[in-house]
């Protein structure tokens, strides 16, 4: 695989480098992760479609998707199916509409910071994205992909469990007498600040290969917004060159695997500063967008 990371910023993103491995490579051996899309898989995920959630550009609501039964569920088989064996997605499913919402009555409704903006992309798209995340899930989990130290993007973990060990570490410290600090790191832009080629090198580090990391790339590539206005064209998209799409259902998922592959660089490159039984503690707790040092 070619060392994406050492090519600047302009040609990290390029549409050359993304096709470069777009293929899935027929020699690595056979991984679960890349098996065919099988109809119990879209049956479940069509199951865990939510109704009532707003469209995006394409129109098409989970609830038509559900109304329409066994035969909606055999085509939804055969579009994945189709999607999966060619590495190809539809360039709807990489388009989302962006809806600003003001964070509040006290903030200054003219000041575009001001707006938190909400992702709207196609059903069909988070569909198919929610089969690949259960994939992924099982596979993070069965080959310790994220690090025990990670609570975000982690199936069955969530803020709670990541408070208790820094509560725990708190007390225990305190009836020793001693102090713990404790830096808290939120990071501002999470998603967006994903470099592309360098979560493709850390999927292909951690053993996420071949067909899977071929239609990650297809599904992350060529990502377009546009904010729908009466005075702003319907074809009037902005590209974004960098970061993960928010609103994905596999944001969350390829997150966790950036930030915990992160992590484990800087053990590598910072022996020292590892936890030390008798020492200094310095253990890192990672949650979605925010990372803890204490």
């Amino acid at each position: 695989m070619a060392q994406l990371t050492d090519q600047n910023e302009d040609k990290r993103d390029s549409p050359a480098l993304y096709s470069e491995n777009t293929r899935p490579n027929p020699l690595l051996p056979h991984l679960p992760i890349n098996e065919q899309i099988s109809i119990l898989e879209v049956e479940a995920a069509v199951k865990k479609l939510q109704s009532g959630k707003s469209p995006g550009d394409d129109s098409i609501k989970n609830n038509m998707i559900k109304a329409g039964g066994a035969d909606m569920t055999q085509l939804l088989h055969v579009l994945y199916s189709s999607v999966w064996r060619w590495t190809s997605t539809p360039t709807q499913w990489r388009a989302a509409l962006i809806k600003p919402k003001h964070k509040g009555k006290k903030k200054d409704k003219q000041d575009p910071s001001n707006y938190r903006g909400i992702a709207l992309s196609s059903s069909l798209a988070k569909n198919f994205e929610s089969i690949l995340d259960s994939r992924l899930a099982t596979f993070t989990n069965e080959n310790n992909t994220c690090t025990q130290a990670q609570y975000g993007g982690k199936k069955d973990h969530g803020t709670i469990d990541a408070l208790y060990p820094l509560i725990s570490h708190i007390q225990t410290r305190k009836l020793e007498g001693r102090v713990v600090y404790c830096t808290m790191l939120d990071f501002e832009t999470a998603y967006p600040s994903v470099s592309r080629p360098q979560l493709y090198t850390y999927l292909h580090e951690q053993g996420i290969q071949g067909q899977m990391l071929a239609v990650i790339k297809s599904l992350t590539k060529s990502l377009k917004v546009r904010v729908p206005h009466p005075h702003i064209p319907v074809d009037d998209d902005v590209d974004i060159a960098r970061g993960l799409a928010e609103g994905s259902a596999l944001s969350p998922s390829l997150y966790a695997i950036f930030l915990g592959s992160l992590l484990q660089k800087l053990r590598v490159e910072f022996p020292e500063r590892a936890m030390r039984r008798g020492a200094v503690d310095k253990k890192p707790s990672l949650r979605r967008q925010s990372m803890s040092l204490r």
